[in-house]
């Protein structure tokens, strides 16, 4: 299958924003590299405050009209300092050994690490995810997805019951499963992310805890918890298919979420769930709520 991709460089201070634009305009993942003489495929934001400019590279299914994309992202971005536009079609292969080159161990809280197949990891009590980078991404190095594998590690989930809405690999869903509930339902609207994750589930040996399954045809039961780590609009779109899925006294959590998008959904989802305190990594913020 082939894939789109477009890039473009950006001063370092608006990189955040055109990333944003590139997700919310259908990005299935987006990434950065160093505009200058040293690019690196699979960064931390920290990273990108480091450099000076910026190449932000969208990566699109092979069906998206790119050109649209391009000029509605410039539209979007009128007034901003943008150039070395560049569009281009990409074979899955090309993408999946860039990203296995840079992959590296990554740990988040106490024990909870994600790896790539072949890595090993020597830490006493350690729950490590397998993971071997591809198109349904999520393997970890975005900041939304580590406050939700940094929150997964601070619970005790033996015996509970888990919805990751929005699964992308499975990444949160794994974790789940390796970290102790009984069962785990792992939902997408793309098809291609819940062939993904059973896959991931697979190969973590915790396909007997996982289901992976489309929203049409999930089940309505409520689970003890519910991640959704997607965008600010969709959760507020989703206000009420989320908080009808979490159980009574149940936690939801939300991430994907930028800081000044915050107050908006915790007003959205004040009348049914007590939110603690907001944690926030990299300017991206996770909510936690407990259902009354």
């Amino acid at each position: 299958m082939s894939w789109k991709q477009l890039s473009l460089e950006i001063d370092r201070l608006q990189a955040e924003q055109a990333s944003d634009m590139l997700s919310e305009l259908g990005a299935v993942s987006v990434s950065y590299e160093d505009a200058g003489d040293h690019p690196l495929y699979q960064i931390g934001t920290d990273d990108v405050g480091l450099w000076e400019q910026v190449r932000v590279i969208g990566l699109f299914e092979s069906g998206i009209d790119v050109n649209a994309i391009e000029s509605v992202l410039s539209s979007q971005l009128q007034g901003i300092r943008t150039w070395n536009w560049h569009n281009e079609q990409l074979q899955d292969q090309v993408w999946e050994l860039v990203w296995q080159d840079h992959f590296q161990p990554m740990r988040f809280g106490q024990r909870l690490w994600v790896c790539p197949p072949e890595a090993v990891v020597s830490e006493p009590d350690s729950v490590v995810i397998r993971m071997q980078p591809g198109l349904a991404f999520g393997t970890g190095t975005h900041p939304t997805t580590a406050l939700c594998l940094e929150w997964l590690d601070t619970r005790n989930l033996v015996g509970k019951s888990v919805i990751d809405y929005g699964c992308g690999s499975g990444i949160l869903a794994i974790a789940s499963a390796l970290l102790g509930c009984d069962s785990v339902t792992a939902v997408d609207i793309d098809p291609c992310a819940v062939e993904t994750t059973q896959e991931n589930a697979d190969n973590n040996s915790v396909s007997n805890a996982v289901l992976s399954c489309s929203v049409e045809t999930m089940n309505d039961a409520q689970a003890d918890i519910v991640i959704a780590n997607i965008l600010a609009n969709p959760l507020i779109e989703l206000r009420q298919t989320l908080t009808d899925l979490v159980a009574d006294q149940g936690c939801l959590v939300l991430s994907g979420i930028l800081h000044h998008q915050a107050d908006s959904i915790i007003d959205a989802y004040q009348s049914d769930f007590r939110f603690g305190e907001t944690n926030e990594k990299e300017g991206w913020v996770r909510l936690a709520g407990v259902k009354f």
